[in-house]
């Protein structure tokens, strides 16, 4: 079972202001106010359940985590060859794409036309 985070106190949050704010946990039904799911990693800070998030949510995550400790973020195989995400990747702060010999150059023309 994942650990419960306990709910962070904030300075100054104020009460959602619309329903887009609000966020109900698929477990406990409870809401939650997005913000501090957000900034709690996408865990329900009520009951420890998580929450689905976007692929591209995700790598991002794993991209900041990793700087924030001095590591380097790298995505391999095809996905690092899609050339329609090499701008994405590159903006979510990916530090290596590993790909086949045939799409170096190709990957290399895409990172520098950014």
């Amino acid at each position: 079972m994942a650990p419960i985070l306990k709910r962070k106190k904030f300075i100054n949050m104020q009460k959602p202001q619309a329903a887009a704010d609000v966020i109900v946990c698929p477990v406990c039904k409870k809401e939650l106010i997005k913000t501090e799911v957000i900034i709690n990693k996408y865990v329900c800070y009520e009951c420890g359940s998580y929450f689905r998030v976007r692929t591209s949510n995700r790598i991002k995550m794993v991209a900041d985590n990793a700087h924030k400790y001095g590591k380097w973020a790298g995505i391999c195989g095809e996905l690092g060859a899609d050339l329609e995400l090499t701008g994405e990747f590159v903006r979510m702060g990916i530090d290596e794409l590993s790909v086949a010999p045939s799409m170096i150059l190709r990957v290399r023309k895409a990172v520098r036309e950014l």
